[in-house]
């Protein structure tokens, strides 16, 4: 089945959240991470110099848990080699007014750390050498800043050449203001389906009328594809359009907050607490169905186990691009 490029193009990110159940956010483009946060806002990345950079200091991955309880994003890099890995956490905290945000870094916790070995793919990875957690410490005073305001953070920085990794953070309300942040030196180009969000915050799955996966506070997801994983299911991926070159079956309907579908004589819902398309609707649903696909190591536990609850992961990956 032939996902790789479809996929690389609209889906960026996996949510790993209870009952095994895995969803994507979204990634902008010029390799801009979103992660939407409870609370109705989301926070985007762009990290420089790119995945691509050479240098001593390079990278090959990223990740960006989010813990909504907390309203903390936990940055993780992988070094180019892949045995190295650095990162920070970032809280982000909406004030009352709704168009201000405090905001405070902090370095990689003991507590982290030890979360990050228990996994499967990291118990053979070291802390970066040029890691320098006082020098991230050094930023870890809370400061407001308005919506759509995008502040820098070198997260990494060679002692020897002077090369930096830096994050490039913005903040917003509106999840289109970000996009089209990421777009303004695009060509102009026509309007298409493609263009066409959908959006799941705070779902349930049922399957046969019975609650799968989710619940209160479960996690966001968005995108024009999204799609979730399930333990011995595989993965599902929706679209509101068929793709050429790609599987994709027209098998059920997007109403309001509700996503249903019928596949192998089981039937599907995955509801929403807000609209999945804001343009009205009801919308057909087309649905690629993956039974093969298995999670990348990153996001496991000791063994292969999935961990962590109420909490979502965007990345930004080239590793996991190859494998999908």
């Amino acid at each position: 089945m032939r996902t790789k490029e479809l996929i690389r193009c609209c889906l960026t990110s996996v949510l790993l959240l209870a009952a095994s159940l895995s969803v994507p956010a979204q990634e902008g483009r010029k390799g801009q991470t979103i992660v939407p946060m409870r609370g109705d806002f989301y926070v985007a990345f762009t990290t420089v110099p790119g995945v691509d950079a050479k240098g001593e200091s390079g990278w090959s991955m990223t990740s960006a848990e989010a813990y909504f309880e907390s309203n903390t994003i936990r940055r993780v890099f992988i070094d180019s080699g892949g045995s190295l890995y650095f990162g920070y956490a970032l809280v982000v905290e909406p004030l009352a007014s709704g168009k201000q945000f405090r905001v405070s870094i902090r370095p990689l916790s003991a507590e982290d750390e030890q979360e990050l070995r228990a996994r499967k793919s990291f118990q053979t990875r070291q802390i970066h050498p040029n890691y320098n957690s006082a020098a991230l410490s050094r930023s870890s005073a809370p400061q407001t800043i308005a919506d759509g305001d995008t502040f820098a953070l070198d997260v990494l920085v060679n002692p020897k050449t002077g090369d930096k990794i830096t994050d490039y953070v913005t903040v917003s309300a509106s999840e289109a203001r970000l996009r089209e942040t990421s777009t303004v030196d695009a060509p102009p180009r026509d309007f298409t389906l493609e263009d066409v969000m959908m959006k799941m915050i705070n779902y349930q799955l049922f399957i046969n009328g019975e609650l799968a996966a989710g619940g209160k506070r479960s996690g966001a997801a968005a995108g024009p594809v999204i799609w979730f994983h399930l333990q011995e299911r595989g993965r599902f991926i929706f679209s509101l359009k068929p793709h050429e070159g790609y599987d994709f079956q027209k098998l059920g309907t997007i109403e309001r907050n509700r996503m249903k579908f019928t596949l192998n004589n089981e039937q599907y819902e995955w509801v929403s607490d807000v609209p999945i398309v804001e343009a009205g609707g009801p919308w057909n649903l087309y649905v690629l169905y993956d039974p093969n696909y298995v999670p990348d190591s990153f996001f496991l536990g000791v063994n292969g186990g999935t961990k962590g609850e109420n909490r979502s992961s965007s990345s930004s990956m080239k590793e996991v691009e190859r494998k999908l």
